[in-house]
């Protein structure tokens, strides 16, 4: 359902200019694509709530966010940042 060929036939892709000058490329999905992707979401999102039990994972979850990830670093004594760059531009599609 979610292979490079679906992707490509159910999205439309295109670049947009960034601040730095490159392109970041975006998937937007079709309709029926839109629909099939919230109609897991619940589920989904369900499914990492499960497995995150240290709740590491704010990120698009009920109640966490950015804040509540920034509270949970409150007083550390080393806190590391970093940002994945063009990480989305090195997924690729494999079967499992």
């Amino acid at each position: 359902m979610f292979g490079e060929k679906e992707v490509a036939k159910n999205c439309r892709v295109f670049t947009i200019s960034k601040r730095n000058g490159k392109f970041r490329t975006v998937y937007a999905p079709g309709a029926k694509y839109k629909a099939i992707l919230r109609s897991m979401r619940f589920a989904l999102t369900d499914t990492v709530i499960k497995m995150d039990k240290n709740r590491v994972n704010h990120a698009f979850l009920p109640d966490r966010n950015c804040v509540t990830n920034a509270l949970a670093h409150i007083g550390r004594e080393c806190v590391l940042s970093f940002d994945l760059a063009d990480f989305f531009d090195y997924v690729t599609f494999r079967p499992a």
